[in-house]
Order: C-alpha cells, then sequence, then structure tokens
C-alpha cells in the first residue's frame, strides 16, 4: 500500500519536474545578449537598409551611416542610429510619414544616450518627431545641422 501511495505521489510529480526542467532547458537557450554596435566607416548599406527596413524612414540616396546601435538583450527590440542627410536630399526627407505624420516632440528612448556620438543638443534648429508604427512600435527622429551638414538622429523599439 505504501510502494502505491509513493508511485501514485511520483506520478503526480513528474509532470511538474519535466515542466521545470523544459522551462529551465529554454530560458537558458534564449540569448538575452547585450547590444551591438557599428561606429563610422564600419556602418555599411546592409546596415543603413536595416534601418530603412525597420524604421520606414526612406533614407535618401546618398545617406552616410555614422553609428548604429542594436540591442538584442530581453524580448523587446530597440535600435539607435545617427546618420548624415546630404543636403540636397533633406526636403526628400522630410515628407517621410516621421516628419507629416509624427508629434513635435522629443523621443524618450534611452537607448543610446549613453553612447558619446548621441549629441542632438549640438543640432542647430532640430526638428524632434515621434510617431508609432506597425503595431507597437515606435519611432523617434531628431534632425538638425552642425557645422553646416544634416544629421538625423534615430531612435526606434518595440514593446
Amino acid at each position: 500500500m505504501q510502494a502505491d501511495c509513493h508511485r501514485a505521489s511520483l506520478s503526480k510529480t513528474r509532470p511538474v519536474l519535466w515542466s521545470g526542467l523544459l522551462l529551465l532547458f529554454l530560458t537558458g537557450c534564449l540569448d538575452f545578449g547585450g547590444q551591438d554596435e557599428w561606429l563610422a566607416t564600419d556602418v555599411t548599406n546592409v546596415h543603413l537598409e536595416q534601418i530603412k527596413h525597420t524604421t520606414l524612414i526612406p533614407l535618401p540616396a546618398g545617406t552616410k551611416g555614422l553609428a548604429y546601435l542594436v540591442d538584442n538583450g530581453g524580448i523587446d527590440g530597440a535600435m539607435a542610429a545617427k546618420v548624415q542627410i546630404p543636403s540636397d536630399k533633406v526636403a526628400e526627407l522630410l515628407s517621410a510619414d516621421i516628419f507629416t505624420k509624427g508629434k513635435p516632440e522629443a523621443p524618450a528612448q534611452g537607448i543610446g544616450r549613453d553612447r558619446p556620438w548621441w549629441k542632438p543638443e549640438e543640432l542647430v534648429s532640430p526638428i524632434s518627431r515621434t510617431l508609432q508604427i506597425k503595431g507597437n512600435q515606435f519611432l523617434g527622429c531628431i534632425l538638425g545641422t552642425n557645422g553646416g551638414d544634416h544629421f538625423l538622429y534615430i531612435t526606434w523599439f518595440d514593446t
């Protein structure tokens, strides 16, 4: 009788034990990695295409990538970038949804703000916008000039 009770007890705890082991295994396999960052010449056209695809910002031809930061930690994605826009293409960029439909406010997203290249406060006459895109994805931009060149700071995150 005692052996039957012990077997019954084990058969009830086995699914819980296996579920716990499975959960431990699965969470151990998830990559809650850090951040990947590319600077200056390491920011390639492939990265610019990723920025365009993720943010839906139609970066004009001749855009130069200066910094690209992707947060791979956790479940929600985040990205920050700094690009230089050709002066003769600024009007084209200003016709993008982020500038025509976005709210006139500075982005609240924190990714990138701790980087030495994130300096939108140095821009002359900055134009700031935020916009919710594709479900729970949020986009923020700051466009302005510094030394006669046009720079665009971009933040994006998914919740």
